[in-house]
């Protein structure tokens, strides 16, 4: 891995609204590597709903994850729930992560969006910078 960074919004780990995870590598078989092992392990607990490919990538949503307490706990819904989507962009992994109190949100749509935005323009300023 050449380099690897994160950002979400929020005071904490659980205490997020969405997280952006960014995973660098120096060629594209190993960020194909880790977005197979990432969708692998992932979906043991939420299956993946969707999976799209494209010329310089692939992407998939997994369905919503409700949390539950732990076995001492009853295993009991939490009102907390997780939606994800992966992506691999040519040599990097990218994942996204959102909690809610509710199961119909359009978070991961919008974080989503947001990230499109994001790499649009940092796009669009290295092209500006190599002309």
């Amino acid at each position: 891995m050449k380099e690897f960074f994160y950002f979400r919004n929020g005071k904490g780990e659980f205490d997020c609204d969405v997280q952006y995870e960014f995973d660098v590598f120096f060629s594209e078989a190993a960020a194909k590597k880790m977005y197979e092992s990432e969708k692998h392990w992932r979906s043991k607990d939420d299956p993946v709903f969707q999976e799209m490919k494209g010329d310089s990538g692939i992407a998939c949503v997994h369905y919503t994850e409700q949390e539950r307490a732990d076995p001492e706990g009853g295993s009991a819904p939490m009102g907390i729930y997780h939606a994800r989507a992966s992506f691999r962009l040519r040599n990097t992994f990218i994942s996204i992560t959102t909690n809610e109190r509710t199961s119909k949100s359009d978070k991961l749509a919008l974080a989503v969006r947001d990230l499109a935005q994001m790499l649009t323009v940092a796009l669009v300023s290295t092209n500006r910078l190599s002309q």
